[in-house]
């Protein structure tokens, strides 16, 4: 079966508008992207939905459709670049697999889709699904985070993930040497992610999985949060707390227009001992005062 998939560009204030008549016409999926490429959006404010001054909007249909209908059904709308294609139908779920290699991080360390044929040198091999919820290593500052693991010996360690997502810091964490971690999240789903992810990788006797408030009160050696640069703000006294003298803290999901102000923020309790980045985005090791 092919698909058509119908193009445009409009403006913000149209956007929704647009999106609704698509919808209502028949649209099974509808996406939003920046016409321009130059303004990302990252980390809106609570309760916001910001969008870009020039968008641009693809909508795909099962049912045939023309630009003479598309025309009409928009007619007192302002938009331009109006263009439809067939997209013809294939299995997604194969071509996705395919796309979905394993990657290296570090020397030794190899995150591998569970569907991998290929045959991956020796090192150490993590299970993460490509798309699993909240992380499977491909944004940068899961990257970071990763990287920096396999850079230092956790041999013995106590870790806190705090903002497990899918667990793949804390399983990693394991993997190489880490005695015990603690993974949380406010997220329920995070956290039957992580069960399951942990399960798969045969650590999950090594592993605690709990709510924030359920953190139980041991000796800590290093915590690792990769959450947004608001929640390590209003996080820092409970790491500060947790944290025993000269235990270190990593921060990531930061970005560079932000490091400054959460380095100021931290000094009050925490030495910053390096940084780390990868594109936009900023890793800060911290050791506790």
């Amino acid at each position: 079966m092919a698909w058509k998939k119908v193009n445009l560009t409009c403006n913000k204030n149209d956007a929704n508008f647009i999106e609704e008549i698509l919808f209502g016409y028949g649209a099974i999926s509808i996406s939003m992207i920046d016409r321009v490429g130059d303004n990302p959006i990252y980390e809106p404010d609570v309760g916001e939905t910001p969008l870009w001054e020039t968008i641009e909007i693809s909508a795909l249909f099962e049912k045939n459709i023309t630009k003479g209908i598309i025309c009409n059904i928009l007619e007192r709308i302002s938009y331009t670049n109006l263009d439809i294609n067939n997209l013809e139908d294939q299995n997604w779920v194969e071509k996705f697999q395919e796309n979905s290699k394993p990657i290296k991080f570090g020397k030794k360390l190899w995150v591998v889709p569970s569907w991998n044929k290929l045959l991956i040198p020796d090192g150490i091999k993590l299970k993460m699904d490509p798309g699993m919820a909240f992380g499977s290593g491909s944004h940068e500052t899961t990257q970071l985070c990763l990287e920096y693991l396999e850079n230092n010996t956790l041999e013995g360690l106590t870790i806190l993930d705090y903002g497990c997502g899918s667990g793949i810091l804390s399983i990693a964490s394991l993997l190489l040497g880490a005695r015990y971690t603690i993974a949380t999240d406010i997220d329920p789903q995070a956290l039957k992610a992580t069960k399951e992810n942990s399960t798969n990788n045969k650590v999950i006797d090594r592993i605690e999985i709990v709510k924030p408030d359920l953190i139980p009160n041991i000796k800590i050696d290093l915590i690792v949060a990769n959450i947004l640069s608001n929640i390590l703000i209003d996080n820092r006294n409970s790491f500060s707390n947790l944290l025993e003298p000269s235990a270190r803290l990593i921060l990531s999901g930061i970005m560079r227009s932000q490091l400054e102000n959460v380095i100021d923020y931290y000094e009050e309790f925490f030495t910053i001992h390096s940084v780390k980045y990868k594109n936009d985005w900023c890793l800060v090791e911290f050791m506790k005062n």
